[in-house]
């Protein structure tokens, strides 16, 4: 996957407004939906289910805008709850933490169907009229409004669901078991069995191509400050192989980069002109923090910064620290099952890239 992507998202995860926002639009569809079929089936079908009976104008108001009310009060506070939430886990477990609970879903969620309901109960709200004389007649959109009262059971439970959610999120065990699995994950996905094409011996650039493998080499430069997050490896040998160069990274995810710092080395210099450099530079993904994406080392940080405050005077709290051993150990178990892997990565016919 390419490494632009990767980035994205991971970011879109970690923000509290993705999925709010594609619910809100996705109520603004449903309330156009509902409002056509309204005006095509009309309000005879309630003569033919005996548990439902026709609205009038005024009583539809009221409840679309009870409705409406206090799905925008009910948003502010579980925001409110949320960030008190946040800034808990800052000041006790750690600010490194709070990308976890910005990528919550749950939250996202539940803040995503208050707002949604509220966008939708306006909507409908704004077609419903009255009768005028002869030439309008009262207008209620029955459907839409049985939608919004579903609508309205569904944030209830959903409030519920938050209340609960809440004191679950800021559980420590439950924080270090997320972490934990988020490690298990990682290092899965970072050591398996057979890391690309490695070779049976460990050869240095420098001992192959000669003492001056970088004086013969293009420099690839970062474009400006920041942490490496990302690196497409899979870019990077495509184009390695395409181009017949030998690339040699001198940076890892997690490392700090500053503009126009040397990021790879691509040999020879004479097979690297400037736009075949850039490709290479956009391979390599910088930020304003670290991130777990590609780097396990993030994680285990996370781990033992809970642990060190877990073990400080002013917490004292030992339970918490052997739960977080407890889940680096079980990450390790990982690794040691898994061959070292080499330094040298080849391609399919086994050049050195």
């Amino acid at each position: 996957m390419q490494a632009h992507i990767l980035k994205f998202i991971r970011d879109i995860r970690s923000s509290y407004w993705f999925v709010p926002s594609v619910m809100v639009v996705a109520a603004i569809v449903l309330a156009t939906v509902t409002d056509r079929i309204d005006a095509h089936v009309g309000s005879e079908f309630l003569a033919e289910i005996p548990w439902l009976y026709q609205n009038q104008p005024a009583g539809a108001r009221a409840v679309l805008s009870a409705i409406a009310t206090s799905m925008i009060g009910v948003a502010g506070v579980t925001f409110s709850m949320t960030i008190v939430t946040v800034s808990f886990a800052a000041s006790n477990i750690g600010p490194r933490l709070i990308s976890n609970f910005m990528r919550d879903t749950g939250n996202q969620v539940t803040l995503g169907t208050f707002i949604a309901t509220f966008v939708y109960c306006l909507l409908v709200l704004r077609t419903v009229t009255d009768a005028s004389g002869e030439s309008t007649s009262a207008y209620v959109p029955h459907i839409s409004l049985l939608v919004a009262l579903a609508m309205a059971l569904l944030s209830v439970s959903n409030l519920i669901y938050f209340i609960h959610h809440i004191p679950e999120s800021i559980n420590v065990a439950r924080i270090a078991y997320l972490i934990g699995s988020d490690l298990r994950s990682s290092m899965t996905e970072l050591f398996p069995s057979e890391v690309g094409q490695p070779s049976e011996s460990e050869v240095d650039a420098d001992d192959q191509f000669g003492p001056i493998f970088r004086e013969d080499s293009r420099a690839v430069r970062s474009k400006r400050d920041g942490y490496l997050q990302v690196v497409n490896d899979d870019k990077l040998m495509a184009i390695a192989s395409e181009k017949d160069i030998v690339v040699r990274i001198e940076y890892r995810p997690g490392d700090f980069a500053l503009a126009d710092s040397v990021l790879a080395y691509a040999h020879p210099a004479v097979r690297v002109d400037d736009s075949i450099a850039d490709e290479l530079t956009d391979c390599f993904i910088l930020g304003s923090k670290r991130t777990g994406t590609q780097n396990a080392m993030f994680l285990v940080d996370q781990l033992v910064e809970i642990m060190m405050r877990a073990l400080s005077p002013g917490v004292n709290d030992p339970f918490t620290a052997v739960g977080c051993l407890d889940w680096l150990q079980s990450a390790m178990a990982i690794v040691v099952q898994r061959r070292e892997p080499g330094f040298n990565r080849h391609d399919d016919d086994g050049n050195l890239r």
